[in-house]
C-alpha cells in the first residue's frame, strides 16, 4: 500500500512487482470477505432489532390491556362498594333503630380493593420495567447497525480503490 501512495496513478503498474499484485488481490479477497461478514451482522442485528420492536410492542399492548383490565375491575368494585355502602347504610339505619350503641363496619370490601390495586401496581411496575429494558436494547442495537453501516462503507471504498489499482495493472 505504501507503494501505491507514493507512485503516480500513471506510474503504478510499472513500480508494482507480481508479489505485489499477489498481496493486493489477497487483500482485496480479505476485504471482501470483511464486507460479506459486516453484511451478515449487520442483518443478523436488523433481525434482532425487529423482533425486540415486535416483543417492545407485545409488552406495550399486554401493559395497555391489563391497565383497561385493571380500570374495569376498579370501576366495577367502586360500583360493588357503593351497592355495599347503601346496604350498609340502611342495615345501619336499622340497628340504630334496634340498637343505637351497634356499628358495622366493611373492611373486607377494603382490604380487597388495596390488594388489587397492590397487585396492579406490581404488574405496572414490571411491565414499564420490561419496556424501559426493551426501549435500552433497541437503542444499543441501532448504534451497532450504525457503526457496521459505517464499517461496510469504509471497506467498499477500500475495496474499490484496490479493483482500480488491479485495473491499472492490467491494462498497462
Amino acid at each position: 500500500m505504501a507503494k501505491l501512495d507514493a507512485a503516480e496513478p500513471e506510474a503504478i503498474a510499472s513500480t508494482l512487482t507480481p508479489e505485489d499484485f499477489t498481496l493486493i488481490r489477497r487483500q482485496l479477497s480479505e476485504g471482501q470477505s470483511l464486507v460479506r461478514e459486516t453484511i451478515e451482522r449487520l442483518r443478523q442485528s436488523q433481525e434482532e432489532n425487529e423482533m425486540i420492536t415486535r416483543r417492545r410492542d407485545e409488552v406495550e399492548s399486554r401493559l395497555a390491556a391489563l391497565e383497561a383490565e385493571y380500570e374495569e375491575l376498579l370501576e366495577k368494585t367502586i360500583n360493588d362498594e357503593e351497592t355495599s355502602n347503601i346496604d350498609v347504610a340502611e342495615s345501619m339505619a336499622e340497628l340504630k333503630v334496634c340498637s343505637p350503641g351497634l356499628r358495622r363496619y366493611n373492611y373486607a370490601d377494603l382490604d380487597f380493593q388495596n390488594k388489587l390495586e397492590a397487585q396492579y401496581a406490581a404488574k405496572r411496575e414490571a411491565h414499564l420495567s420490561e419496556v424501559t429494558d426493551l426501549k435500552q436494547q433497541l437503542e444499543m442495537r441501532q448504534a451497532d447497525v450504525r457503526n457496521l453501516h459505517s464499517t461496510i462503507d469504509g471497506l467498499k471504498g477500500v475495496n474499490e480503490e484496490l479493483k482500480v489499482i488491479i485495473i491499472l495493472h492490467f491494462y498497462q
